[in-house]
C-alpha cells in the first residue's frame, strides 16, 4: 500500500483518536514489508514472509510484534507522511509449546534483509529481552547484512561495532539460542547465525557464506554457484558449521521447537521434566539382539539408543557430520539428558579430528544448560591414515 501524500497526520489539538488512526495506517503500511511484487517473488520461490514464519513458528495467536512502527520516514513541511520504508528485521514475543521466546527474522522483501536505511536489528531489543527475561531467543535470518547504499548516503564505510558480537556472546553464556537459515543469508547476519547452540538450514532452498559468488569470484577468481559456495552439504556435511538440515521450513521449525524442549530457559535453570509414561523399569529384550558377539561385526547404534530412552525418542543433532559419533538427546524418566555413542557402521566408530570437535561441542553445550550425559561408547581408537594426520586427529 503506497503512502497517500495527501493523508492529514495528527498535530497537537487534533483528538486521540486521530493519533490512533494514524498508528493504526503506519502498522498497516508496515504490514505490506517490500510491496505486492516483491511477497509474491517471496512465495514463487517457495518461501514464506517474515511474519508468515514468525506467525507459523510460534503458538497459534501468540506472538506479539515489537517495534513495528520503526522505519524511514519523510514528512512534509506541514507534518504529513509522504513516505514510509519498514525496518528489515521483524521481532518480538511469542510462546512455543506454550514457553515464552524472543523471536526475529529477517524481511528479504526489503533490500534483501539488509539493515537499509532503517538500522532496526536484534540488538536492538530482541536479544536484550532475553538476556532480561530469561528465555529462550531465537532468529529465522534470511539477509545479506552491509548495505553499500548505506554507506553511499552516510558518505563512509561502515564501522565494525563490537558491541554487536559482545551481546551475541553473553546471549549465548546465558540462555539457548538456535537459528533457522531460510534463504541466501552473507555478511553479519551468517556470522550471527553460526553464533548459535543449534542451527539449521533448508535443503537446496539455504547458503551461508561471508559473502556470496559474485564477491568471490571478483576476489579470488573462483566461481561456484551459491549451492556450491554455502550450501548444505558443504556446511552441514563437510564444514560442519551448520548442526542441521531440513526438507522444508515447517520442518526447520519443528527441529528448532524439538531442540528447546529440552533445555531450560537459562544456564542457572534445569530442564522441565515431562511426563513421558515410559516405565523406567521395563526391559526391552531387543537390547539382546542389537549388539552382535562378533567384534568385527558392526550394528545400529541408533536403533539401540531409541531401545533404551523414553518411547524411543531421540533429537539427533549434525548427524551428517563426523558420522562415526553419534550426539543428541533425549528423556530417561521424563528427564532430558545428552546422548553420546558410537556408530561402528562409520569407521568402525574411530575417532578422527572433525569427530573429537564434534564430541567436545557436544560435552560443552549438555555442561552449558545443566544436562547429564549418556555415553554408548564402542570406539576402537583413533583413525589411522595419511588423511586422519591431516585432521590433527590426536590434538
Amino acid at each position: 500500500m503506497p503512502v497517500d501524500p495527501n493523508r492529514d497526520f495528527w498535530k497537537p489539538g487534533m483528538s486521540w483518536e486521530k493519533a490512533l488512526e494514524d498508528v493504526a495506517y503506519i502498522r498497516e503500511l508496515a504490514s505490506e514489508m517490500g510491496g505486492k511484487d516483491r511477497v509474491e517473488r517471496q512465495h514463487s520461490a517457495g518461501r514464506g514472509t517474515v511474519r508468515q514464519r514468525l506467525e507459523q513458528f510460534c503458538d497459534a495467536g501468540s506472538f506479539l510484534e515489537m517495534g513495528e512502527l520503526m522505519g524511514a520516514a519523510e514528512y512534509d513541511s506541514d507534518g504529513n507522511l509522504q513516505s514510509f520504508s519498514p525496518g528489515g528485521y521483524v521481532m518480538g514475543l511469542g510462546e512455543v509449546d506454550g514457553r515464552p521466546i524472543a523471536i526475529g527474522g529477517d524481511d528479504f522483501t526489503l533490500s534483501g534483509g539488509s539493515p537499509h536505511d532503517v538500522f532496526k536489528i536484534p540488538h536492538n531489543f530482541a536479544q536484550p529481552l532475553a538476556l532480561q527475561y530469561g528465555i529462550p531467543y531465537v532468529q529465522l535470518r534470511e539477509g545479506v547484512g552491509h548495505s553499500s547504499k548505506q554507506d553511499e548516503q552516510d558518505g563512509h564505510m561502515g564501522l565494525p561495532q563490537g558491541d554487536l558480537w559482545h551481546q551475541s556472546v553473553e546471549l549465548l553464556a546465558n540462555v539457548p539460542v538456535a537459528s533457522a537459515i531460510m534463504g541466501s543469508v552473507a555478511g553479519w547476519p551468517a556470522a550471527a547465525a553460526l553464533l548459535s547452540h543449534f542451527s539449521v538450514m533448508i535443503k537446496d532452498k539455504s547458503q551461508i557464506f561471508p559473502s556470496g559468488p559474485p564477491v568471490v569470484e571478483r576476489a579470488i577468481g573462483e566461481k561456484l554457484t551459491k549451492e556450491e559456495l554455502g550450501g548444505w552439504r558443504m556446511h552441514v556435511v563437510e564444514s560442519g558449521q551448520v548442526d542441521n538440515v531440513a526438507d522444508t521450513e515447517a520442518e526447520a521449525f519443528e527441529q528448532i521447537q524439538k531442540f528447546l524442549s529440552f533445555l531450560p530457559n537459562t544456564v542457572h535453570d534445569t530442564a522441565q521434566r515431562v511426563e513421558t509414561n515410559d516405565d523406567p523399569q521395563r526391559r526391552p529384550e531387543e537390547l539382546l539382539n542389537i549388539v552382535p558377539t562378533n567384534r568385527r561385526q558392526g550394528y545400529d547404534a541408533r536403533s539401540l539408543i531409541r531401545h533404551v530412552v523414553d518411547n524411543g525418542d531421540f533429537f539427533e543433532m549434525r548427524r551428517h557430520y563426523a558420522s562415526g559419533v553419534i550426539t543428541g538427546f533425549a528423556r530417561l524418566d521424563g528427564f532430558s539428558i545428552g546422548v553420546i555413542g558410537s556408530d561402528p557402521l562409520s569407521k568402525a566408530g574411530a575417532m578422527d579430528g572433525n569427530g573429537a570437535d564434534k564430541y567436545a561441542h557436544f560435552i560443552d553445550l549438555c555442561d552449558t544448560f545443566n544436562l547429564p550425559l549418556v555415553i554408548f561408547l564402542d570406539m576402537p581408537g583413533f583413525m589411522l591414515g595419511s588423511h586422519a594426520e591431516r585432521m590433527a586427529t590426536m590434538r
